[in-house]
Parts: structure tokens; C-alpha cells; sequence
């Protein structure tokens, strides 16, 4: 039985990726969703974790405007803003710009602890708020028991989330509770304390200048630059078909990567 149900999501995943007007990307996003900490703590070198999937980002530090990032992904060391792109022509130079405005406003508010950015706009658009907590990751957690009628000594589960949303029918931006489920559950406080980077995940790697690494990025409302050197990484798709580092992740997942990725992505040998 689940043979079948493997062959058939494999095959229409495949078919739907060359069909046009079909959006495969949102397919691959929920089979690659255990990989992506992987992909990323081979290229760090850390061991990652999978915060949170469509986590929302600020456009204006004025409203509750957003646009959401595909994962979030914590290290220790770094927060990192993920964005999956199974198709080299789907790379936005518009939401570059977009995420560049946002890493360089959370530099303004957090120094270099940039990571609250991020829970601090979960936490409006969840309470609808318009103030930046000072301490985002605590005012989720209070949020959460709140919601829930959770006593301060039990353990908040995504499953927990689940029950609730289930029972209370809860619709639109409400649905974030399941987001903080996931980032309260997942992470500390402290893994938020950290500067954040940004990982563009496509099929073959992006030209550096395409990506701006290194250099100020130009765009409509000034200059924006950083003055660390690494802001962005790109993981290439074709790479971990074939690079021996990641072998070991091959393994552990065959069928998605032998009859998946590296069919759709892998560079012929």
C-alpha cells in the first residue's frame, strides 16, 4: 500500500515540475522539509534545526505587513532565513530586496541579535500588536499558555496546537499558533539571540553577483550593506546529488534522493 502511494507522489511530483501553470515548488517544499537543517548544517559545519516553516517577515516596521520566509533554521550561531527554489528562474531579485530591507532593519532594533525580528513579528500579527516585545521569545510563550490554558510547568507541543486549532476552528493569521508551537517546542530563547543569514536553496548555484555577497545592494529606498562578509549562502540542489559530503544524508533517505532529486536535479554524468 504505501509503495503505491510513494510511486504515485514520486511520478506526479516529477510530471507536475514540467507541467506549466502547476506550482510543484509547494510539493517539494513539504517532501524537502526534513532535509533542508541537513542541507544547511553540511555547509556550516553546526549541527541545525528546523524552527518553523512560513514564518512571517516585516515589509514596513510601521505595520503588519508581511511576507512569509519558507523555513527558519537555528544553529547556535546563527538564525537562518531559508527560501527554496526548485527552478534557477524563480531566484526574485525583488524579494532579495525584500529580505536585505528586513535583515537590515532587525540590525537597527536588535544589533546583532537579529533573530528576535522574527519572533517579535510572529508575535503581532498573532496578538495583533503594533509594539516590538523586547523579549519576543517570553511574550510568545505567555501567549501560548494563555491561549491554551496551559499551566507555566507544562510542555507547549505542536500537537497541542493541533488539538486547539482543530476544536476552535481556527482560521487565517490565527493559524500561527501553530508557528509559535513550532519555535517554542524547537528552540530556546537563546537560539534567537543571534544575527541572521540568509540561505538561497535552487537547483545549481547562483552567480555571486547575482546574490550581491560582499558588495552594497542598491535598492529604492537607499543603500543598504552589511558588514559581515557571509550574509548569504547558496546551496545548490545538483550539488548534494553528487557531492561525497553529503552522501551520508543521501543514505538516509534514498528513495526521495535516487528516484527525486537526483532525477529532477542531479547533473548528468
Amino acid at each position: 500500500m504505501y509503495e503505491k502511494f510513494a510511486e504515485a507522489v514520486i511520478n506526479n511530483t516529477i510530471n507536475d515540475h514540467y507541467t506549466p501553470k502547476i506550482k510543484a515548488e509547494v510539493i517539494f517544499d513539504m517532501l524537502f522539509t526534513d532535509e533542508i537543517a541537513k542541507w544547511i548544517s553540511r555547509s556550516t559545519g553546526k549541527e541545525a534545526t528546523l524552527a518553523a516553516k512560513e514564518m512571517p517577515i516585516e515589509l514596513h516596521e510601521y505595520d503588519n505587513l508581511n511576507n512569509n520566509v519558507d523555513y527558519v533554521v537555528t544553529d547556535g550561531d546563527f538564525v537562518y532565513l531559508a527560501e527554496l527554489k526548485t527552478t534557477q528562474e524563480s531566484f526574485d531579485y525583488k524579494q532579495l530586496r525584500t529580505y536585505l530591507r528586513f535583515m537590515d532593519r532587525s540590525k537597527e532594533k536588535y544589533k546583532d541579535h537579529g533573530g528576535k525580528a522574527l519572533l517579535a513579528m510572529l508575535y503581532r500579527i498573532l496578538c495583533n500588536k503594533k509594539d516590538m516585545p523586547h523579549d519576543p521569545y517570553d511574550e510568545l510563550d505567555k501567549h501560548f499558555r494563555k491561549t491554551l490554558g496551559l499551566k507555566e510547568d507544562e510542555k507547549i507541543t505542536v500537537d497541542k496546537a493541533h488539538t486547539y486549532q482543530k476544536e476552535n476552528d481556527v482560521k487565517n493569521t490565527g493559524k500561527y499558533i501553530h508557528t509559535s508551537a513550532c519555535v517554542l517546542e524547537r528552540t530556546k530563547a537563546e537560539d534567537w539571540d543571534k544575527p541572521l543569514r540568509l540561505v538561497y536553496i535552487t537547483p545549481e548555484k547562483i552567480k555571486e553577483r547575482d546574490l550581491c555577497v560582499h558588495k552594497v545592494v542598491n535598492v529604492s529606498d537607499g543603500m543598504i550593506s552589511f558588514d559581515e562578509e557571509e550574509c548569504i549562502y547558496n546551496i545548490a540542489l545538483c550539488d548534494i546529488c553528487s557531492n561525497e559530503s553529503c552522501k551520508e544524508i543521501r543514505g538516509e533517505n534514498p528513495i526521495l534522493y535516487n528516484e527525486m532529486i537526483k532525477p529532477l536535479f542531479g547533473k548528468d554524468e
